[in-house]
């Protein structure tokens, strides 16, 4: 490890003679992706990709309904942290009230509706659909539903299992980077230069068994003006 290490920092050091350009660091977009796994208790967003809408905007539950719909934000700051519990057979969804009571994110049928609910005490089980990263609930004779969102609507009710392919269906977002500044909230910064000596003055203050950021993208731009040493395995 320690030879490698040298091995790259020297060649830091020499690529660092020739190179006319800057090294450019610029911080990976973050903002929220689905979570195709999940852990009981850990704190999520529960929203749904708009595809029908033409900015796609990934909206998030506030905990508010919209009449028989649940409300909506694209501001995941106003969105109600959502956890997952367990339940005989399956799960339950919730989430805490400012007063830090629980409030189940419910399905309930009325006549020919399917409806999301807010209720304090939990009304439906849910599974979990691993393939298709949801939740769905067995409701009786309606038979297997799901939350999410149809057309250009901006808000979250229930629909039948068998109707998916043409719905948006709802699922637990967590915070991480996306991909082509998409989904949710992702900040614009501008770009951090950093020349080649800061860089190797960075990797020479971690700690023993550290790296740098993960998060953090490293891009060489600029014009080689020579190569002085041919590469040599020894």
């Amino acid at each position: 490890m320690k030879k490698a290490l040298a091995l790259f920092l020297a060649t830091l050091l020499v690529f660092s003679s020739f190179w006319t350009g800057e090294i450019v660091t610029t911080k990976a977009d973050t903002g929220y992706v689905v979570a195709e796994t999940f852990e009981i208790g850990t704190a999520y967003k529960f929203g749904v990709q708009q595809n029908g809408v033409s900015s796609k905007p990934l909206i998030f539950i506030t905990g508010e309904m919209s009449g028989y719909y649940g409300a909506t934000t694209t501001d995941a700051t106003q969105a109600v942290d959502v956890y997952v519990e367990e339940a005989t057979g399956g799960y339950y969804l919730y989430y805490l009230t400012a007063e830090s009571a629980k409030k189940y994110i419910c399905i309930e049928i009325n006549e020919t509706h399917i409806n999301l609910k807010y209720n304090d005490a939990p009304s439906n089980v849910y599974q979990y659909d691993a393939d298709n990263f949801l939740f769905k609930s067995t409701m009786g004779e309606t038979g297997d539903c799901f939350l999410g969102s149809t057309g250009t609507y901006q808000t979250i009710g229930g629909y039948k299992y068998d109707t998916l392919s043409s719905r948006y269906p709802a699922r637990l977002y967590k915070e991480g980077e996306v991909q082509g500044g998409g989904g949710g909230e992702t900040p614009s910064e501008p770009p951090v230069t950093a020349t080649p000596e800061e860089i190797v003055t960075a990797l020479y203050a971690l700690e023993p068994g550290a790296m740098l950021s993960a998060t953090t993208k490293y891009t060489l731009t600029g014009v080689i003006t020579a190569i002085n040493t041919a590469w040599n395995a020894d």
